[in-house]
């Protein structure tokens, strides 16, 4: 395999090659799957910021009003404690 030059410190020193293969793979480039990773770190956390941000607006009693009305539904369904 042709060694290529990185800027990344990888941890072991297979990693290089490995993650060459899977965006050759996708038909894509070691710089466009490591945007794409980081796109997907960043959506993670704001998605996280706004449950948070969510949560702390919330009301507990609500909420555990609303889960004890869906748990009664499931069970008018006779779908209680099946997993999705």
């Amino acid at each position: 395999m042709k060694k290529i030059a990185s800027t990344i410190r990888w941890s072991t020193p297979d990693k290089l090659s490995q993650v060459a293969a899977i965006a050759k793979k996708h038909g894509g480039s070691i710089n466009g799957l490591v945007n794409q990773w980081a796109d997907t770190v960043i959506a993670q956390e704001a998605a996280e910021a706004s449950f948070r941000a969510a949560a702390g607006r919330g009301d507990p009693k609500r909420l555990l009003a609303l889960l004890d009305k869906l748990d009664a539904e499931d069970q008018r369904k006779g779908i209680a404690g099946t997993q999705p």
